[in-house]
């Protein structure tokens, strides 16, 4: 399985003069990849048939563009597009063909999904899928042809003066180390232009080798469970198959967080005072780098501990659309984004990502006597039912290590060995209520057993 991780650089000296002429070229790109589009739709019973990606971008070149060994079933584009690059025509004939071939899976899909409603009886509402090849229509540029990075210096060939010619900008000279470094350990691929936040970017994909996973048996294998949250970052545990919490580690970002939440806090007070006029761009500016900084340091931290322990996966909750008092907190906070960089970060180790139910994983107390309740002051902190004081993101990841290995254990046993072992531990009958102290009874079981 490869595993794809891209990266953007931002590119610099762009004046009014030259944010014209990258506009004016994906404009430019926009417009032959709707023109080639209908094409493509419209012999797509053809184009399908070829066999491999080059043979469909051979045959589709072959309808559009006129040669002296080739007429082209439609010469309107040569006349509307003159003098357009033959790589950049390329670029147009592949993206467009991604886009048509997905479209239309989706419609088999859709179409699949409607019959199988009508047949039985049941309204369907699921709306119609559309072929837009607009919106994300950026040209892949490709290395030597369409762009040439010597240093920071960058030369984009670009639509300028009614002509294609080569312009030259530049990007930060930190971008370049990273490039350079990832190149060692993988592929850089042919980047595309982009255009967003009122800057313009090239997003390189980098491409890692096949990732080999370890064949460990349940209870030889060694975890990291993590516990992400709104005021502390993350809270990792590590653990074995028995239960045994063996290392805890708090993540050490605190300035970041507390950056965040000044910026957060300014930003309300900013909206409390209505009819001053101030505008919160700027403010919103900062406050998306700094979540962007503490975003990738966080992810690096978690993928870090498990690379460094070896263990054969790492555990995280499946975390959706949440609601709370601390509304502005929870808005910001990029539990997806740090769930995906650390699956990926984790894919070039050889190390797993594997994803649980969060459900009463903070809830509830890891030595099983029953629901928590959290300090209203400090809500790191909480209370068990026992009068224990204890530290809530801490008990959680003890929870989610327990439910990763809880489930493995199910997936492995024989229906009937499950139900002997649930008439044993009877909390097994419901997962949302698995704890640490579900998979110590669980793991007592089988000593007895093994004895």
């Amino acid at each position: 399985m490869v595993n794809i991780a891209c990266y953007e650089v931002e590119l610099n000296r762009i004046n009014n003069g030259m944010r014209r002429v990258l506009k004016d070229t994906m404009r430019i790109f926009r417009e032959a990849s709707e023109m080639v589009g209908n094409i493509v739709e419209e012999r797509w019973d053809d184009v399908k048939c070829q066999d491999t990606s080059k043979d469909k971008l051979t045959y589709v070149e072959s309808l559009i563009h006129t040669t002296k060994n080739n007429q082209a079933d439609y010469p309107d584009f040569d006349k509307k597009f003159y003098k357009f690059p033959a790589y950049y025509r390329r670029s147009v004939i592949n993206f467009v063909v991604g886009q048509v071939k997905s479209y239309h899976t989706r419609l088999d899909e859709y179409e699949e999904k409607r019959y199988t409603a009508i047949s039985s009886g049941k309204k369907f509402k699921e709306r119609r899928p559309i072929l837009n090849l607009n919106t994300a229509a950026f040209p892949s540029m490709y290395k030597d042809q369409m762009y040439i990075l010597d240093g920071t210096k960058l030369s984009l060939k670009v639509r300028i003066r009614n002509t294609w010619d080569w312009v030259e900008v530049s990007i930060p000279a930190r971008d370049k180390k990273y490039l350079e470094n990832k190149a060692s350990c993988g592929k850089v691929c042919s980047p595309k232009l982009l255009y967003k936040f009122h800057k313009f970017y090239l997003s390189f994909p980098i491409e890692y080798g096949y990732a080999k996973f370890p064949e460990t048996p349940v209870d030889k294998q060694l975890m990291l469970a993590v516990d992400l949250g709104v005021n502390r970052g993350a809270v990792a545990s590590l653990m074995d198959s028995s239960g045994t919490i063996l290392v805890r580690f708090f993540d050490p970002f605190t300035s970041e967080r507390d950056q965040m939440n000044h910026l957060i806090n300014k930003i309300k007070k900013i909206q409390r005072a209505t009819g001053t006029g101030n505008s919160l761009a700027a403010v919103y500016t900062k406050l998306n780098g700094v979540k962007t900084n503490y975003t990738r340091k966080l992810a690096n931290w978690i993928a870090s501990l498990a690379s460094t322990h070896h263990v054969y996966g790492v555990v995280l909750e499946y975390l959706g659309k949440m609601k709370g008092s601390k509304s502005a907190r929870i808005h910001h906070w990029c539990k997806c984004r740090i769930r995906d960089m650390v699956k990926g970060m984790c894919f070039r180790n050889g190390i797993r990502t594997f994803l649980i139910n969060p459900r009463n994983t903070s809830a509830l107390a890891f030595d099983g006597s029953g629901k928590v309740e959290r300090d209203k002051k400090n809500y790191s902190m909480c209370t068990f039912s026992t009068g224990k004081r204890y530290h809530c993101d801490l008990s959680a990841s003890y929870n989610i290590g327990a439910r990763y290995f809880l489930r493995a254990y199910f997936k492995t046993m024989p229906e009937t060995e499950w139900s002997e072992l649930m008439a044993k531990v009877p909390e097994l009958s419901k997962r949302t209520s698995w704890t640490l102290s579900t998979l110590i009874r669980v793991d007592s079981e089988f000593r007895k057993n093994a004895a």
